[in-house]
């Protein structure tokens, strides 16, 4: 949100909507999982109170202020504390503000609960975005996805009991269908491309070797696509230590027999890269030599700086039938030799290992909660 965005209350709800909700939670009566937020002015130090509504998405709760920089917007950025109230129920918080990059999955539950009360103020955005083909068409397409493997909202309801939905998405010009947000994006992005369009879109590794739905859309993508380029980006550089995240560029091509992809070519960034968020981060001149590999006046006209007598060149190719012989069609593929771990000297810090180890354990309960999820459908034995 930026600071200029706040859509003031009209004369009814002022009046008559807050205070009949306010009133209501006083009494212990959730309105559609209500709370009365209470938290000190930042000038008065008084005690203010407004009616909010919390969404959880994947068990993590969020205070969402949907007309913008509201007054209690900023009482809380400068107090950091609250409290939220329902009846005598009176239960202390602590709110983090929330980066840009991660607000969209939240603002999506959030209007999937409450867009009939709040749907006015989201200026086109919808909860089911992604559920249907928007019908535009674009020549290029740059694009950050959130990140979180699974979609899934989690809500209270009237009578206090929480509930969660599964959001598996089934589109018509979906490959298949699948609850991973990142490979339904991928899938997106590829329906809104002009043909001939080109794409770059950033994805964490799970898109490139998860098996399942994730081997369908990597075969269809490579077939009816071509998908000539990956950038594999250094550990935590995009968001919290410990993500891993690759850039992948694509062009939509018409229909064919024959697959598009011929070439895939990857740069490999990460392995033996030391760079973090704050202490050393990315910079535009440590993209110089992947630039200048890309060759974007002529990408036809490429040259490997790997080679059996330059094992440490960081630019090679891969073969469309090398690229379907590998296990699930996984586009997860290194060939440098990692020196941090042959030197324990030189090993990650303990908390992006942990991180890391963390990630690759979600991705792994990922895929068998989805295995669970299809044995517990009904005609399934």
């Amino acid at each position: 949100m930026t600071e200029t965005r706040y859509h003031a209350p009209g004369w009814f709800t002022r009046n008559i909507f807050n205070r009949a909700v306010r009133r209501l939670t006083r009494l212990g009566i959730s309105v559609w999982g209500s709370r009365e937020l209470r938290v000190r002015g930042r000038k008065s130090g008084q005690l203010r109170t407004t009616p909010v509504n919390v969404v959880t998405v994947d068990d993590v709760r969020y205070l969402v202020a949907p007309r913008g920089i509201t007054e209690w917007v900023r009482n809380i950025r400068v107090a950091s504390v609250a409290e939220l109230r329902v009846g005598r129920r009176v239960e202390g918080i602590r709110v983090v503000e929330l980066d840009d990059a991660a607000k969209e999955p939240v603002l999506r539950a959030y209007l999937k609960r409450w867009k009939f009360e709040v749907g006015m103020f989201f200026e086109g955005i919808d909860a089911d975005s992604l559920a249907a083909d928007p019908g535009g068409r674009f020549d290029l397409v740059l694009t950050n996805p959130p990140f979180g493997k699974k979609s899934s909202v989690t809500f209270v309801t009237d009578e206090g009991e929480t509930k969660r939905e599964s959001q598996t998405i089934f589109r018509d010009d979906f490959w298949t269908s699948t609850s991973n947000k990142q490979l339904n994006f991928v899938q997106h992005v590829k329906t809104i491309l002009k043909m001939n369009g080109r794409a770059a879109i950033v994805v964490p590794d799970n898109v490139l070797f998860e098996g399942g739905a994730g081997e369908t859309i990597r075969r269809k993508l490579l077939h009816e696509a071509d998908v000539h380029t990956l950038l594999r980006l250094p550990t935590g550089v995009f968001y919290a230590q410990g993500v891993k995240a690759n850039i992948l560029f694509f062009d939509r091509k018409p229909a064919s027999e024959r697959a598009w992809t011929e070439t895939l070519w990857i740069y490999d960034l990460r392995t033996n890269m030391d760079f973090s968020l704050k202490q050393k981060p990315l910079s535009r001149g440590d993209l110089d030599e992947f630039v200048e590999c890309f060759n974007s006046e002529n990408r036809h006209d490429r040259n490997p700086t790997w080679s059996e007598g330059n094992p440490q060149g960081r630019w090679r190719s891969y073969g469309y039938d090398e690229l379907l012989a590998r296990d699930k069609v996984s586009l997860d593929i290194f060939w440098l030799r990692d020196e941090s771990f042959e030197d324990s000297a030189n090993l990650p810090e303990p908390d992006v290992l942990a991180a890391e180890i963390v990630q690759d354990l979600q991705a792994a309960l990922e895929q068998f909660a989805a295995i669970a999820e299809d044995l517990e459908a009904p005609g399934i034995a």
